[in-house]
């Protein structure tokens, strides 16, 4: 089989190390879009310029429906964790977008770095619970009667690591076979189909994206009403 050497590797950096560079990438990436909003903020007094088409107006048009939706979930506690949840869309978005360009690697393709990001949630989500709740959010892994605190600690306990688990191998999966299926049609097929696969990979980029977001808003969501 022919070994077709991604870009970074050209750059001199080993292939162990290309998915931490990728990262690097995405991360200027998305600074350089957080100042052109910043910037189109500063040119219009505040108030981005609505009509016609433009990344900034995509942008915001985005924004407005990721925090539409955080708050059908979050409702009152959306202002709380809408940055955080928004970054992590964009983040996974733009890694996974990355991959679509030939030699560049998503990062999402990488189980390690979509762990550090499961790893992140469970985290932050646990911490939100306690900052809530004091030590009274321990009872979430009690269950709701004593006497039967014994069978639902272990069973509590296992299920939120699971979350990990489930958060980081299903967008490893999706991301890594996407990727190759794309890549081995890519090589099969001529410019027109393969820009249908394109198009398929551009979908799942942002489904990938926004069901790790999704999943994420969910388990902050328990975590705050854990009488529920």
């Amino acid at each position: 089989m022919i070994h077709n050497p991604s870009l970074f590797e050209l750059a001199g950096i080993p292939l162990p190390f290309a998915p931490l560079a990728a990262t690097g990438l995405v991360l200027i990436l998305a600074a350089l879009l957080a100042l052109l909003v910043r910037l189109a903020y500063r040119r219009h007094d505040g108030v981005l310029p609505r009509g016609g088409l433009s990344l900034i107006a995509a942008l915001e048009y985005l924004l407005e429906s990721l925090s539409g939706f955080i708050h059908s979930i979050l409702g009152k506690h959306t202002a709380d964790f809408e940055r955080f949840l928004i970054g992590i869309f964009f983040f996974i978005l733009l890694s996974n977008l990355l991959g679509l360009i030939p030699g560049l690697l998503a990062p999402t393709t990488d189980f390690a770095i979509n762990l550090a990001m499961a790893v992140t949630v469970f985290i932050y989500y646990h911490y939100v619970g306690i900052r809530h709740h004091g030590l009274h959010y321990l009872k979430v892994f009690l269950g709701p009667v004593w006497w039967l605190a014994f069978l639902m600690l272990p069973i509590e306990v296992v299920s939120h690591f699971a979350r990990i688990l489930s958060l980081s191998m299903r967008l490893t999966g999706n991301m890594t076979g996407e990727h190759a299926v794309m890549g081995m049609f890519a090589a099969m097929l001529p410019i027109g189909p393969t820009a249908i696969f394109l198009f398929l990979g551009l979908l799942t980029a942002v489904l990938q994206a926004f069901v790790f977001m999704t999943l994420s808003t969910i388990y902050i969501l328990l975590s705050i009403e854990i009488e529920h």
